[in-house]
């Protein structure tokens, strides 16, 4: 039943019910005394109505704010656009999940949690892409950092001086703060599950914003626990756990940087499936750079690194794994592949292998005409016709605590302050299908009206109608 139609009956059977009250009985003493009014049997019929109708309208509402699958996605039907892109469709990703940004927005919820896994289901996005990390004891964790301390309130009210560690302290300069920023591969699972003296929960990274006291919302309290959530950081388990119990139908990109990692992470994906009964595998991207499969002491070629990295687990083997390789300027080196002939080589030679799924490619192009110029326009048509190109879209996640003007940067994981790139195209530019047909952005959702076009939940490249190959059949 429609909210409309629900709302219009409650107000029809309470005009009925007060014209009722108008020329009903009249009331006797101990009915008042027990708030009971005689009515007839037609107002006690319209009472029922209301007290149904407000129940359907609480209903409704609730369905709605819990509803994780608002576009009526299917997986499958997601997958094969990236396969075979549409020319009106440009495929957005969440990067890190919606989480809190500099602008205000998605306060206080922090990335690759969760919660921002919820958000961005909520939000009818198609795709999410999630940074993982291995803990000491080989558990596949969420966390886009080398270290903790950025991303949870680690050691507050612990063992140190109580407040959480600072990022823009530069490494070495304070031994006290260090001390706060865990490695992550150092740090077992069951660590990373305590409040005290630990307080391993995560906080959002904009409360490191400077206020007008400096360095002081850092997101924590001094309880013992996050001050807006509470919540530890979740595994792969955990994530996959999450999309399946609340029927999410949303593709996930793995974002992985070397070998062990896609391991372990293959170790929990293979053989587990979604809400719908299917395989995980075919609607989670490994998402990994192209460098982690080089020659080296236990393989020859990239291909064999490849096999070797993805062992048959649960009767699924390494033919059954999106691979979704990126390709950066750092490539262009030569400890990587020397040059541009260097990466298109590599591309060849997983795009000729009819055992590897090979759905898409990341290119992370920083400026028209610049670096990787080559491996983009190749990367376009590498099946030899429209093919699926991911471009990054990065966005402003920190302020220089001592900067008056407050002008945003990036915050590299290495804790370098880095600022916006200099002729970075703006969303207009990549959402246009002969240059991209995935975007992955840390902000995808967006006030600003030339975003909303690009990036809007229910618009596509061009308008509405590429999204709609997307759902599921009505």
């Amino acid at each position: 039943m429609h909210t409309t139609r629900i709302s219009t009956m409650v107000h029809r059977s309470l005009g009925t019910l007060r014209s009722a009250q108008k020329t009903g009985d009249s009331t006797h003493r101990d009915q008042l005394q027990f708030g009971i009014l005689p009515v007839s049997r037609r107002s006690a019929r319209h009472i029922l109505m209301i007290v149904i109708a407000l129940i359907l309208l609480g209903t409704s509402a609730f369905l709605r704010a819990q509803n994780y699958n608002p576009n009526n996605f299917d997986t499958r039907k997601i997958m094969g656009a990236i396969w075979t892109p549409n020319s009106d469709l440009s495929i957005i990703a969440s990067h890190r999940g919606i989480h809190a940004i500099v602008d205000g927005s998605n306060a206080h919820v922090p990335e690759n949690s969760l919660q921002a896994i919820d958000l961005t289901a909520q939000a009818g996005i198609e795709m999410i892409e999630l940074d993982v990390k291995l803990t000491s004891d080989n558990v596949p964790i969420l966390s886009h950092d080398l270290t903790w301390g950025r991303e949870t309130c680690t050691y507050l009210g612990g063992s140190l001086d109580g407040v959480p560690f600072d990022p823009f302290q530069s490494l070495g300069t304070n031994s006290t703060n260090d001390a706060k920023d865990l490695v992550v591969a150092d740090t077992s699972l069951t660590r990373t599950k305590y409040y005290y003296s630990d307080n391993f929960v995560l906080r959002d990274s904009i409360s490191l914003t400077k206020g007008n006291n400096g360095f002081y919302n850092h997101g924590c309290s001094t309880t013992g626990h996050s001050l807006f959530s509470g919540v530890f950081p979740p595994t792969v388990q955990d994530a996959l756990t999450e999309i399946k119990n609340k029927n999410i139908q949303m593709v996930v990109a793995f974002d992985i940087k070397d070998a062990a990692t896609a391991t372990a992470v293959w170790s929990v994906v293979a053989g587990t499936t979604d809400s719908k009964g299917r395989p995980f595998a075919e609607s989670v991207l490994f998402k990994m750079p192209a460098t982690a499969f080089q020659p080296n002491d236990s393989c020859d070629t990239p291909v064999q690194c490849f096999e070797n990295t993805f062992p048959t687990v649960n009767n699924e083997s390494y033919s059954e794994v999106n691979y979704f390789p990126y390709y950066s300027t750092s490539n262009i080196s030569p400890n990587a592949f020397g040059d541009e002939n260097g990466i298109l080589s590599n591309i060849k030679t997983f795009q000729n292998d009819d055992n590897i799924s090979f759905p898409a490619i990341e290119v992370d192009y920083k400026q028209n005409g610049g670096i990787l110029d080559k491996t983009l326009k190749y990367a376009r048509s590498y099946r030899g016709s429209s093919s699926t190109v991911g471009i990054f879209s990065p966005y402003a996640e920190y302020y220089y605590p001592s900067d008056g003007t407050q002008n945003s940067a990036f915050l590299h994981k290495y804790r370098l302050l880095l600022p916006p790139y200099d002729g970075l195209p703006v969303w207009s530019y990549y959402a246009k299908p002969e240059r991209s047909h995935l975007i992955k952005s840390s902000n995808p959702i967006s006030n600003n009206s030339e975003s909303q076009l690009w990036c809007g939940a229910t618009h596509g490249h061009g308008g509405r109608s590429g999204r709609l190959h997307l759902r599921n059949k009505q």
